[in-house]
């Protein structure tokens, strides 16, 4: 059960869900981003060391701290890396329409949304370091939709 005096406390801190005309959504370009997260994601894991290479000269070169790690997303995403240019993205053929929620689950709520950190503590020496989450304090609240949504993803012909 929700804390509603809790909530009616924080009404000017809850964020919102995006919507258009007062129904909720899930834009396209943020299914993309999470796609491209995925994918990015897999090919670290698989390529470790040429990450930690691009990451090691990146670091030795002084590279701005904003631009650490580019090389190695342009690796994995740009089909012609001597050029910095969107038309070399490999997922610039990928179309994600925005996603609409089921006429049956147009129904908001609010939720407490509490962030966590994985820490490491020293438990003793003789079972060393373990890793377990732990919440850093930081609460917010908002708003939540539950349901299926429906939305299309297509590779362009061009």
């Amino acid at each position: 059960m929700q804390d509603f005096a809790d909530i009616f406390k924080h009404k000017n801190e809850i964020r919102e869900q995006i919507k258009t005309k007062n129904i909720p959504y899930i834009p396209g370009t943020s299914i993309k981003g999470a796609i491209r997260t995925a994918l990015l994601w897999y090919y670290a894991k698989n390529n470790f060391n040429d990450l930690k290479n691009i990451l090691e000269t990146e670091l030795n070169n002084k590279t701005n701290k904003k631009f650490i790690g580019n090389k190695f997303v342009d690796t994995c995403f740009n089909l012609n890396y001597s050029k910095k240019d969107a038309k070399y993205d490999l997922l610039k053929f990928l179309e994600v329409s925005d996603f609409m929620p089921d006429e049956q689950n147009k129904n908001m709520k609010i939720d407490k949304i509490e962030t966590y950190a994985l820490a490491k503590k020293k438990v003793n020496f003789r079972k060393g370091v373990i890793k377990k989450f732990e919440s850093i304090g930081f609460k917010q609240y908002i708003e939540t939709l539950n349901g299926n949504f429906t939305g299309t993803i297509k590779l362009s012909p061009q």
